[in-house]
């Protein structure tokens, strides 16, 4: 699949993710990591694949890590990336381009959801340095 879009939510403890074929309208995979930071993290996804690994004790570094490694296993080649944000202020009002103001404006307003946003970010820098074959314009 080379149309696909990787949609990542990062929560506290956890991430959502759906892998999407936005002409078709379908869900290619939809996964989470849950659990982060403890004994029990582990991945799991369904779809193409169904599967469960263990994260042992990862954190949402680690989670951002196995999605990658997952992708790369299925050859889910995304072209882009979209990021749920969950608060955003007033700077954020639908979807925009991630770049270096979008990042700083986010990082402006971590105390607005502070379990949320810095995990958010995360999710965003991932996104720009680790997933090789996407597009660099990923969308908050």
């Amino acid at each position: 699949m080379n149309n696909t879009i990787l949609v990542i939510n990062c929560g506290s403890s956890s991430i959502k993710f759906s892998v999407t074929d936005p002409q078709a309208g379908s869900h290619l995979l939809t996964g989470l990591a849950e659990n982060l930071g403890t004994s029990t993290a582990r991945l799991k996804w369904k779809g193409s694949s169904t599967g469960e690994r263990s994260l042992h004790g990862g954190d949402h570094t680690a989670a951002l890590k196995g999605m990658v490694e997952l992708l790369e296993e299925l050859k889910l080649n995304c072209v882009g990336i979209g990021h749920r944000v969950v608060h955003g202020g007033e700077h954020f009002s639908g979807a925009c381009p991630v770049n270096d103001d979008s990042l700083e404006a986010l990082k402006d307003h971590i105390h607005l959801a502070p379990l949320h946003n810095p995990v958010n970010l995360l999710g965003h820098r991932s996104g720009q340095s680790g997933l090789s074959g996407s597009a660099s314009g990923h969308g908050v």
